[in-house]
């Protein structure tokens, strides 16, 4: 599996599964579930392409799935698929070595100030012509442009990418800062991002859209597409566009992006949300699908695990309709509904709402995520 090896200290989800009364998404678990309804997920989703493709089932090109799928990564080589050595490979210039900052003035007409390695400070050095997005490196230098460094996506490909840091923000608003160098990202960080959605709109021939993400940060970009299809192993080569190379277990797979369950290829998974930056783009993950009820015995109906994660698992089918109070958890919602908790309540109140997605509009109200239900749409008034 090509993968960039981006160094990020923190890439998984953080879940905060809670049922105290000091949290506002606790509640009961798995039935209206109230008791998981934490507002703590993150969807560390290296598309792994990473960013691995980021998710649930992937969270980096994935989000983790479900429940035993670690947050969306997509394992492949995308940019947060792009990786922790993603330094440029290239020859430094030891007469450029005076220190240099990327909003100072300390460079001379004719500089740069870029890293000077993958752990080391920023220096100046000779300027380059290559611009952000083009191929970069080919003479063995860093030869982009001031304010971008040359980074290695694979043994083959390497492009420039804008630096960044604290004080020196990423321009667009589809971007991200990760941070890239130096210990802990402390050097400096890259600009990832690209105006796209999966599979492939707003990228260019060959390329796929993917979800990258590296701690709260996730952003869409664009990253080489492979051969590799839905549900294929993808350790080696990149998945085909509109999936996400995913750690399920201890295999890598291509799950496909999702608008709602339809877009899933089996009973027991279903739609989630995984990138609470990202409310738009939802991943197949394992788990029955609690909005078009399938996965389930005859007795039994799909309800949410935890809705910051997306998880869901198969209980026995409740009575409450929709509206109902359930923050008693004496009763599960009836099939198609969920225990979800009222945003801006205090004391905490949990009322029943309908799962929804693409294919499974609101009769009212509107179809989103809320603080509590990160990974999940409902129907909320």
């Amino acid at each position: 599996m090509l993968r960039w090896t981006l160094l990020l200290a923190a890439c998984t989800l953080a879940l905060v599964a809670c049922g105290s009364d000091d949290d506002p998404a606790g509640g009961s678990g798995g039935s209206g579930g109230a008791t998981d309804a934490s507002t703590d997920t993150d969807a560390n989703v290296n598309d792994s392409s990473t960013p691995p493709d980021s998710g649930s089932d992937a969270l980096p090109d994935a989000a983790v799935d479900v429940q035993d799928e670690p947050q969306p990564q997509d394992a492949s080589s995308d940019a947060v698929e792009a990786g922790q050595d993603a330094t440029p490979d290239v020859e430094q210039d030891a007469a450029a070595d005076r220190p240099c900052t990327l909003d100072g003035d300390e460079c001379e007409p004719g500089e740069k100030c870029a890293p000077a390695g993958p752990n080391e400070a920023l220096v100046c050095r000779p300027d380059g012509d290559k611009q952000v997005g083009e191929a970069c490196g080919e003479s063995g230098v860093d030869d982009c442009v001031s304010g971008a460094a040359c980074v290695p996506y694979d043994n083959t490909i390497s492009t420039c990418l804008p630096l960044c840091s604290d004080t020196v923000p990423c321009s667009e608003s589809y971007e991200a800062c990760f941070d890239w160098f130096g210990p802990n990202g402390s050097v400096a960080g890259l600009c990832f991002g690209n105006d796209c959605l999966p599979p492939a709109s707003g990228c260019e021939t060959g390329e796929r859209c993917t979800v990258l993400s590296a701690g709260e940060d996730s952003v869409a970009a664009c990253v080489p597409a492979g051969p590799v299809a839905v549900g294929g192993d993808c350790s080696v080569d990149e998945c085909e566009p509109g999936a996400m190379c995913v750690l399920a277990g201890s295999s890598y797979i291509c799950r496909a992006y999702c608008d709602g369950g339809s877009d899933c290829d089996a009973e027991d998974q279903h739609c989630a949300w995984p990138w609470p930056p990202l409310p738009d783009i939802g991943l197949c993950s394992e788990g029955c699908d609690p909005v078009g009820q399938t996965g389930c015995g005859a007795d039994d109906a799909c309800y949410y695990l935890d809705p910051t994660d997306g998880s869901t698992d198969c209980f026995p089918a409740g009575t409450l309709v929709e509206g109902a109070d359930c923050s008693s958890l004496a009763d599960f919602c009836l099939p198609g509904l969920d225990c979800v908790l009222e945003p801006g309540t205090t004391p905490f109140e949990y009322y029943c709402r309908a799962f929804c997605d693409a294919d499974h509009p609101c009769s009212s109200g509107s179809c989103t995520t809320t603080g509590a239900t990160e990974a999940l749409k409902f129907c909320m008034p």
